[in-house]
């Protein structure tokens, strides 16, 4: 596996604990922009060394998004949405005027403004905000005009989950294009919980079911079952739990398809996040890391129940209830 990690940013409002995993972007996953997207001040660290514990800031919102991209932390705090080097716990404000749901590439932040109807989006440096108007104010979907229940993106586009469950792909170079319903083959059966996506590749969970489809193709396949609870992508992994039959796990198969497996049996939910070696996530003991070449499990934080999670390298990144942003060894 190489070093690229998605967990992203679809966060769903109405699911009280449950995020997208976290959330987050790679730090290197390729951009269909020429931009070269900004770099940390250093490499990622090893998945195999120890990553010293850092208090990022207090006064986070545990209710907005939570994004690592690029090595870069993105969270809402009470100025806007701040930016946050991972190994240097001094935040950069991106924007003040952003949506408590937000997703985040290796040059913009996007999100969706319900009140006045249109989707954004704004350099992660910081700028000039680009409003879009969905091709024309009649062709704007539900989900900028009544609220977007999960924002995301691709490569080449970003992504909305509407009221109706509905999903809609912009491009994001042209956010004044029409935009195109995801899948054609009908809307999720329940609520999206979270989403999660490597190039064109995007995968989401709801109340019962894991899909997947590749933007372009619109029709989705379902892929699982089993009341799954959380979803993390890290190179060409994608990784969720379930719960079939009362029985947790958490299951892996490879981006571009295959068959799934069961990396471990146990108590595991959302938030989650991964590595080259491990997958991390929450459960009753606290927030502990399952090695995914043999399921064995470590509690790295007893009795720590963070509303996010992020994870770059050896680096865990955590959003407390009360929102203090926080680095631990991972």
């Amino acid at each position: 596996m190489t070093s690229r990690s998605v967990t992203w940013v679809f966060v769903v409002v109405a699911c009280g604990a449950r995020t997208p995993l976290g959330g987050t972007p790679s730090p290197t996953t390729p951009q269909a922009d020429a931009d070269v997207p900004d770099v940390a001040p250093s490499t990622i660290p090893p998945s195999n060394e120890p990553c010293d514990p850092l208090v990022f800031q207090s006064g986070g919102d545990p209710q907005a998004s939570f994004v690592l991209a690029h090595g870069f932390l993105h969270y809402k705090a009470k100025d806007g949405v701040m930016r946050t080097p991972w190994n240097d716990a001094t935040p950069s404000p991106v924007a003040a005027d952003v949506a408590d749901l937000f997703a985040v590439d290796g040059t913009s932040l996007f999100w969706v403004d319900a009140k006045k109807g249109y989707i954004a989006s704004t350099p992660v440096t910081g700028g000039a905000t680009t409003k879009g108007t969905c091709g024309a104010p009649s062709a704007c979907p539900p989900t900028v005009s009544q609220g977007s229940r999960a924002v995301g993106v691709t490569d080449a586009h970003a992504i909305t989950s509407d009221y109706a469950n509905f999903l809609f792909s912009f491009p994001k170079n042209d956010l004044d294009a029409d935009p195109a319903l995801l899948i054609t083959d009908g809307p999720p059966t329940a609520l999206v919980v979270a989403f999660a996506s490597s190039g064109e590749h995007v995968f989401w969970i709801t109340d019962e079911y894991v899909f997947e489809v590749e933007v372009g193709v619109t029709k989705s396949v379902k892929i699982d079952d089993g009341w799954p609870s959380g979803l993390t992508i890290h190179a060409g992994d994608v990784y969720w739990t379930a719960a079939p039959q009362n029985t947790s796990r958490l299951v892996h198969r490879a981006v571009s398809g295959g068959p799934t497996n069961i990396v471990y049996t146990g108590e595991l939910h959302d938030p989650l996040g991964a590595n080259d070696a491990f997958v991390y996530g929450v459960s009753k003991e606290g927030i502990i890391r399952v090695d995914v070449s043999n399921g064995s499990k470590t509690v790295i934080e007893p009795k720590s129940s963070p509303k996010h999670l992020a994870v770059y390298g050896a680096c865990v990144f955590v959003m407390d209830p009360d929102g203090l942003v926080r680095r631990l060894p991972g």
